[in-house]
């Protein structure tokens, strides 16, 4: 056995083995990342640290799930013992029209005689010809989506089609499917069925341009729900969906599903033997061993691409006729390393997807340690304008210190933006008389005057900056004028007013959309009447924001008329609060309060600082009696919403109103806020709201919901970017609905009504297991050594046989997963009935 053959022998020995030891994904990881145990998190973490080592390409999310949820094997047998139908995976083909698969998809690729079968583990778009070089032109292609047609066009955003590059593993189902190395490349010489790289580039059909848009691991949850759903509930995977979320509904299998993802992701991103770039990780040594080697894409060439992103927008020699050297440039990486010379091997098969990585790898380590990008000493500033295109597109521009500062490693689409949303024209200053007669007086002229670029402006005394993000008066009053002659009315007048008032307040973009009170405010909470005896009343009510800061709590007429009849100032009215599995003061239990002047409602009630709005409050009152009894309803699972762990019943739309940023018991209002978290408010307070709290908004009106009038150019760059980071980091998404006649939008779409794009907001309640709540199964969910193991297939040795025990409950395992037929045993396997186990390690780690 060689030294190598031995060190796989020992990495074997200390990670998970599929269909041997226990599952590596657990319920406990259908809740997310934060409800995970320790030695759970460690065995997942070490096992997916083994998998990235063993794979030939770069390890996606999507491709480390499948790896964990379908068992594959390290060492060569990949996928080979998997539970999988061959034939019912979805068929790609060169140049071919077909609907867009996500990057962890399994495929198979017709020949004309044996398929080939394979897992995607890549994929970029083309839009850009690779053939016109590195330059990517026309700019408006970097970060445009996938239904423009134009700089600044949109087509239609139902039905699209984008050509895009798939980068296929011919090798992960094991020797026994895998092709010879000498039919593979006939096939790539052939260019019919695969292309001379051994790729596979088709035009992907996406049902709608939101759905082209949707986070990559996102997309993945869908196609597992839907093409790859056979394979997804098969009951001989290692452990099905349906065992770890615990229950068939469909909703809760997409949020367990979506869960596992995020932890899966997580095990990734934290394990410090590994680099990532854009959902894929490789291991350090992998990427260091690239850039120590001196051939081609070694630490030369990459050093060159990190330099010619800075040096692409630089003037060259002298310029003829005054011309100006270019300021931006738009480089895509993929096209940049087809330019080296030598590199063809290093850009084939899998290998390109790992050149990819490691370009991106190099020019993010270039900009990370800048000042938003910037390099000062040649003035130019370099950060990421697409993920997807072309293997990615970074965006030059020169001079740099003329932009705005914005995270250049978050995408920025800046290509799509400019064409889209033209810069506003800078206004040169005039030029100032040595004295002027009148010291301190404005200089004000009704005439134009033309600058040097041919644009006609108004004189002005002093210039503007030249950030075009800067608001001025002028531009907002000029702006609101324009608005106000194509569409006049009050509101336009009232606000060309408002910018050419002196008041500095009144200058400033409006708040009103954010901070006044909404149409649906009054249908929000609301009293539900519970019970009505001869000797009590009881209701509940949704404990609504303004209760919080007011320190009151509304009543029934009939409670309110009757307290305040009977009592005085020797009879005080009494609250007592109940608050069970919480913490309450003595003084918060039992409290004075007083009834409202005006109104049915009590006053000066002390609300526990952990009582929030959207809280359910179940109320009592005797009847005849001066004491209001107020509980909450302690939730059977508590759940996470936001990085906050909420432990009794609550009303999802007023939360989701009423808790957006800039809402809390000392304030509400938009002043001081962020992008980011201006978006946030405007999509949470002003969207359309469903019944489980999620809130939907047009994304044209966005600008004006957040500023009150159409903004700057500048402003509505601001909150796009913001828009693109918060749908990156899934705290917003995507959506399509409809718009009706009045102009009013509407979710789901209307059939026959016009599409609209929309953004949403998600609370995504994840539950959060009590330390001691029972499995369904009736052993407890330890988080210490012991812990919960679900029910598994174990490959027998050669000649056993399983025991009529074990057949019964394989048949009990599948008629819990909804298997319809096919409840035998597969030959040579076993099956391993939910247990509780003790770690050896203490790490959650079993050594065989």
């Amino acid at each position: 056995m060689t030294t190598r053959d031995m060190s796989l022998t020992a990495v074997r020995d200390e990670v998970w083995a599929p269909y041997e030891t226990a599952p590596v994904l657990t319920p406990a990881m259908a809740a997310g990342p934060d409800a995970v145990p320790g030695e759970e998190l460690d065995r997942l973490r070490a096992y997916l640290a083994a998998v990235v080592a063993d794979r030939r390409g770069p390890v996606h999310t999507a491709v480390a799930f499948n790896a964990s949820y379908f068992g594959y094997e390290t060492g060569g047998e990949g996928y080979g013992n998997g539970a999988f139908d061959l034939d019912g995976f979805p068929v790609v083909a060169l140049g071919g029209d077909a609907p867009a698969l996500p990057v962890g998809a399994l495929v198979r690729i017709e020949t004309g005689s044996d398929p080939l079968y394979a897992e995607i583990v890549y994929k970029e778009a083309q839009r850009h010809d690779t053939a016109d070089g590195p330059q990517v032109e026309p700019a408006w292609l970097s970060g445009a989506p996938v239904h423009a047609i134009g700089p600044g066009r949109l087509g239609s955003a139902g039905p699209c089609t984008r050509r895009e590059l798939l980068v296929p593993d011919l090798t992960v189902f094991g020797p026994g499917l895998c092709l010879e190395t000498r039919k593979l490349k006939r096939l790539r010489d052939h260019g019919k069925w695969l292309n001379r790289d051994g790729h596979v580039v088709m035009n992907a059909r996406y049902e709608s341009a939101a759905a082209a848009g949707r986070d990559a691991v996102a997309a993945f949850v869908d196609h597992l729900l839907t093409t790859q759903r056979a394979a997804l509930l098969d009951p001989n995977v290692p452990v099905p969906l349906v065992h770890l979320a615990g229950t068939t509904d469909e909703a809760a299998l997409r949020a367990a599903l979506t869960a596992l993802m995020d932890v899966v992701d997580h095990a990734l991103a934290v394990n410090d033997d590994l680099r990532r770039w854009n959902h894929y990780a490789l291991t350090r040594a992998r990427v260091g061993r690239g850039l120590a080697q001196n051939g081609p894409l070694g630490h030369a060439d990459l050093q060159d691409l990190a330099g010619s992103v800075q040096r692409s927008v630089l003037p060259v020699g002298r310029r003829r006729y005054g011309l100006e050297a270019r300021r931006t440039a738009y480089t895509a990486v993929g096209p940049w390393l087809r330019t080296v010379a030598g590199a063809g091997q290093q850009l084939c098969d899998v290998e390109y997807a790992i050149s990819v990585c490691r370009a991106n790898l190099a020019l993010t380590d270039l900009v990370r340690d800048t000042d938003h990008g910037l390099f000062p000493d040649r003035d130019v500033r370099v950060g990421l304008d697409d993920p997807i295109e072309s293997g990615g597109v970074w965006r030059s521009h020169h001079p740099g210190t003329q932009e705005e500062n914005h995270d250049p490693l978050v995408p920025a689409g800046l290509g799509w933006r400019a064409a889209a949303e033209p810069p506003v024209p800078v206004r040169q200053p005039e030029p100032q008389p040595a004295h002027s007669e009148k010291p301190g007086a404005e200089v004000a002229s009704e005439e134009s005057t033309k600058t040097a670029s041919g644009y006609e402006a108004p004189d002005a005394a002093e210039p503007p900056a030249a950030d075009d993000t800067t608001d001025t008066t002028s531009d907002q009053a000029t702006a609101v004028e324009q608005a106000a002659e194509t569409h006049p009315s009050q509101e336009a007048v009232e606000a060309v007013d408002a910018v050419q008032s002196s008041d500095p307040q009144a200058a400033e973009p409006g708040s009103t959309p954010l901070d006044g009170p909404l149409p649906d405010d009054d249908t929000l909470g609301g009293i539900s009447l519970l019970r009505v005896t001869n000797s009590e009343e009881s209701w509940q009510l949704t404990l609504r924001l303004r209760h919080l800061v007011e320190g009151t709590l509304p009543l029934r007429p009939i409670v309110g008329d009757t307290l305040r009849r009977l009592s005085d100032v020797s009879h005080p009215i009494r609250v007592e609060l109940h608050h069970p599995g919480g913490e309450l003061d003595p003084d918060e239990e039992y409290q004075p309060v007083a009834l409202a002047e005006e109104g049915n409602a009590l006053t000066s009630i002390a609300w526990p600082i952990d009582f929030f709005p959207g809280l359910r409050l179940t109320l009592q009152w005797p009847r005849g009696g001066l004491v209001v009894r107020l509980s909450t309803i302690e939730l059977e699972v508590p759940v996470k919403v936001d990085g906050h762990v909420i432990h009794h019943a609550y009303d999802a739309q007023v939360r989701t109103r009423e808790s957006a940023p800039g809402s809390d018991r000392g304030r509400d209002s938009a002043r001081g806020l962020d992008d980011r978290e201006l978006v946030l408010r405007a999509v949470r307070r002003c969207g359309l709201l469903t019944v489980d709290g999620h809130a939907l908004l047009d994304r044209e009106a966005l600008p004006r919901t957040v500023h009150g009038r159409a903004p700057q150019a500048g402003r509505i760059t601001g909150l796009e970017s913001a828009v693109q980071q918060l749908v990156a980091e899934r705290k917003l998404y995507a959506a399509t609905g409809s718009r009706d006649r009045a102009g009013l939008p509407h979710y789901p779409p209307r059939p026959g009504e016009p599409e609209i794009p929309l953004i949403g907001y998600d609370p995504r309640p994840r539950a959060v297991p009590r330390a001691t709540a029972p499995h369904r199964t009736g052993l407890p969910l330890g988080t210490g050594a012991q812990y919960y193991v679900e029910g598994f297939l174990r490959r027998l040795p050669r000649g056993a046989e399983p025991t009529n025990t074990q057949r019964a409950a394989y048949r009990k395992h599948c008629q819990w997963t909804g298997k319809a037929d096919g409840w035998d045993l597969p030959r040579g396997f076993t099956f391993v009935t939910a247990h509780a186990r003790t770690s050896r390690t203490g790490s959650g780690v079993r050594t065989r």
